[in-house]
């Protein structure tokens, strides 16, 4: 056996924290970046509604216009109706003739102001129309900087994950502290935890998917599967969906497709949040209920699963307890016996809204449960 010298263990302990801080800068840059892509959402949404705002003010004065211009037409045909029969009138009856071109001049008086009425409203309908067209050119320009700027960050965040993989392996090392038997059940104890997250989360799912928005998903994907129970309950909700499900722990993906082997085209993987095996936007409906604790990276994680998400999809991320005043000692001791990584409600709508989604949260008091609701925007 060769005995590593000091002097050796130094150099790889400096190689390996060069290659730490390198993923770390990747890791910034993917959070800046990330923030980034979220003002030019801002923006771009703020011009889309300015163009929708002036393309409407618009259509009203166009109409506001063809209005005046029906009056003014009737107008004028008032006005030559007058002043054809005051005509008859002419060299015959002096007073009756007068009387008519009065009317006339009247009338006509009526007509010019209509007219001036219907170029104002020309000119504005014009003017709004082009202030529509500028602003819909800005929110094409906003969306496509949104875009470049998503890629770059998805692009940060494939690097921080090589990098921080590569540093662990010069040690041979993976994680420092042992994984929790909930994050990925093992074995005969495994098997147990298994069977009794199906039974404890199955009240939980049952509430949180009462709060999914009225949607007709195609693909529905489950992160951190357990033992199938949530999607044993999806495939319920929608028959129609072909349902998938990931998880880190081989006894999860056996339990699940055991769980649910009469649902046809069933797909379980083992796979980790943080290198899903699916395109960009597969998905309509991600659900993740009693996992996001567990997530190595939760900021660059919850972008991972954002990006399987399709435009106007929704991700659901449930949990039995969230952080706040009352919050049992049971409960945080909980969370320190498993290393949970529980963050206030407040930080996971930053952390969706920073991959790109519209999210709120709703909560169960007497229960500590909370559901996260996030749609992809566009």
């Amino acid at each position: 056996m060769v005995r590593k010298t000091e002097s050796t263990v130094s150099v790889l302990d400096i190689l390996r924290k060069d290659r730490f801080s390198e993923a770390e800068e990747h890791k910034r840059r993917r959070d800046e970046l990330s923030k980034e892509s979220r003002n030019w959402a801002l923006r771009r949404d703020q011009y889309r509604e300015r163009s929708k705002d002036a393309h409407r003010e618009a259509l009203e004065a166009r109409e506001e216009r063809d209005a005046i211009n029906l009056r003014t037409k009737a107008l004028k045909e008032q006005r030559d109706r007058i002043q054809a029969e005051g005509a008859e009138f002419k060299g015959k009856d002096k007073e009756a003739f007068e009387r008519y071109r009065e009317e006339a001049r009247k009338v006509h008086e009526q007509l010019t102001a209509e007219a001036e009425k219907s170029r104002a409203a020309n000119d504005k309908t014009v003017s709004l129309f082009e202030e529509s067209k500028v602003d819909r050119i800005l929110a094409e320009a906003a969306h496509k900087k949104f875009v470049e700027c998503r890629r770059a960050a998805d692009e940060e965040h494939r690097l921080f994950m090589e990098t921080q993989k590569s540093a662990r392996n010069m040690t041979g090392l993976t994680e420092e502290t042992p994984v929790s038997i909930f994050a990925c059940p093992v074995g005969e104890k495994g098997r147990e935890v298994i069977a009794h997250m199906n039974e404890h989360h199955a009240p939980l799912s049952y509430w949180a998917l009462g709060y999914l928005p009225e949607i007709d998903p195609k693909e529905i994907l489950d992160i951190g599967c357990g033992g199938g129970m949530l999607i044993g309950k999806l495939h319920s909700k929608y028959p129609c969906a072909r349902l998938h499900g990931v998880d880190i722990s081989d006894e999860s993906v056996k339990a699940t497709r055991e769980n649910n082997k009469d649902i046809g085209g069933l797909d379980v993987r083992k796979a980790s949040v943080s290198d899903l095996p699916f395109d960009d936007g597969s998905f309509q409906l991600i659900t993740a209920v009693e996992t996001y604790f567990f997530w190595p990276d939760l900021p660059g994680d919850i972008m991972s699963a954002a990006r399987c998400l399709a435009p106007g999809g929704v991700m659901m991320i449930v949990a039995e307890t969230y952080l706040h005043p009352g919050l049992s000692e049971h409960h945080r001791q909980e969370i320190a016996e498993h290393r949970l990584n529980i963050i206030p409600n407040e930080d996971m709508l930053k952390l969706m809204d920073s991959a790109g989604m519209d999210a709120r949260f709703q909560v169960l008091e007497e229960n500590d449960w909370v559901v996260f609701i996030g749609v992809k925007r566009s």
